[in-house]
């Protein structure tokens, strides 16, 4: 996969003072049987936030439109580790090609001293690549 992702979060609570919405790119791997989905994304960050993001989730139907629910668990690296819902559609228009979309809402707990949200509303979308 390669996605684009944004914490709108951010954007939504800090209003007008936010500045520009928070965007990135990231790269992933996802692997499904029949409706059943794991997978893991690698997204960057500023000053070396990456993050590390694992899914399990359901692909509802069997059609070229597919919506979906998942469970997300991330790690930030030097923020902490948080997870939660995820709700998205996966649109595969040929066998080897699928759209996606998902939005999720993920509570962290984040150390005392650090100056961060506890609660991150993401959004992405990208591409994905079958191999199989």
């Amino acid at each position: 996969e390669l996605v684009g992702f944004s914490d709108v979060g951010g954007w939504i609570a800090a209003g007008a003072r936010a500045g520009p919405a928070s965007l990135g790119v990231g790269v992933g791997a996802a692997v499904g049987v029949r409706g059943v989905e794991m997978g893991m994304r690698l997204l960057p960050g500023p000053t070396a936030r990456w993050a590390l993001s694992v899914e399990a989730g359901y692909a509802f139907g069997q059609g070229r439109l597919q919506p979906r629910v998942a469970l997300r668990a991330t790690g930030v690296h030097k923020v902490g580790l948080g997870g939660g819902g995820v709700v998205g559609l996966r649109f595969t228009p040929s066998r080897r090609l699928t759209l996606l979309a998902d939005m999720g809402l993920e509570r962290f707990r984040i150390s005392a001293e650090e100056n961060t949200r506890p609660f991150a509303l993401t959004t992405s979308v990208g591409l994905g690549f079958n191999l199989f």
